[in-house]
């Protein structure tokens, strides 16, 4: 059984599949909401991983990139996270309240 998250992610990734081409033919200012989102922007060679917990969620992000890669994790309702940069082969984990959604990763912030 798919997750709600899990759900919502299948249907950003069909969702930009499908108006992708008509966001970058448009404005910049048009295509950068979705620019910002972990489906959008995610370099290839970096993998992003969301859990849920009973009273955290966390989001881990490693780098299979042969450089660092950068990124903030959004939350809902509150301060986006710290740039954090990881070192190709490494994985940074960033954990916050249950409570508050994930709203996709920020890339190249460093």
């Amino acid at each position: 059984m798919m997750t709600p998250f899990r759900r919502f992610v299948a249907s950003a990734v069909a969702l930009f599949g499908i108006l992708g081409g008509t966001l970058l033919a448009g404005p910049a200012a048009q295509a950068e909401p979705f620019a910002s989102t972990a489906v959008a922007a995610a370099p290839s060679c970096a993998t992003v991983r969301h859990t849920v917990g009973t009273v955290t969620q966390t989001v881990y992000v490693t780098n299979h990139c042969p450089h660092s890669v950068s990124f903030r994790v959004r939350i809902a309702l509150h301060q986006d996270s710290p740039c954090y940069i990881v070192q190709p082969g490494h994985t940074r984990s960033v954990k916050w309240s249950r409570f508050q959604a994930f709203q996709g990763i920020s890339w190249n912030c460093a």
